[in-house]
């Protein structure tokens, strides 16, 4: 094909991170919804179960968050407002939310300057050596409380 003709065909992958409110099939038909003007246009899924239901919302009232919340405090010198937040991204602890009923909680005893959130999943990614401290620190409170 020339520069100057139009292709016949476009492919797209699209990532969506699912809210606790919504399914894989909700978002599915949503895109199919809004997407149904589109002469030509399929939407399809892939087939090798990538696609999976958000995470069930963890519960702030257990003995788990009062841990976690206790270990923020202690990390942000007891000054840190503690509020629950959402998890953009899929992270491993999906595999646990069989075991751990409603007490997955994505947590990093951590303080990220810009240098920190910019070196996320990039090219040198690295965390600071004063995190690093913080969160072996952190983890540590965290198992001695939990485990006593």
């Amino acid at each position: 094909i020339k520069d100057n003709v139009l292709p016949q065909r476009a492919n797209a992958v699209v990532n969506f991170r699912i809210h606790p409110n919504d399914t894989v099939a909700s978002v599915t038909q949503h895109v199919k919804d809004v997407t149904s003007h589109i002469e030509g246009l399929t939407i399809a899924q892939y087939e090798d179960g990538i696609a999976s239901e958000a995470s069930p919302v963890s519960s702030m009232d257990s003995e788990a968050y009062r841990v976690l919340e206790a270990v923020a405090l202690s990390t942000g010198g007891g000054s840190v407002p503690v509020a629950p937040a959402l998890v953009i991204g899929a992270t491993d602890a999906r595999y646990a939310s069989a075991i751990s009923k409603d007490a997955i909680y994505r947590f990093a005893p951590a303080i990220y300057d810009d240098v920190d959130l910019n070196g996320f999943h990039g090219t040198n990614e690295r965390l600071s050596v004063d995190n690093l401290g913080r969160m072996i620190k952190g983890y540590a409170q965290i198992m001695m409380a939990l485990c006593s």
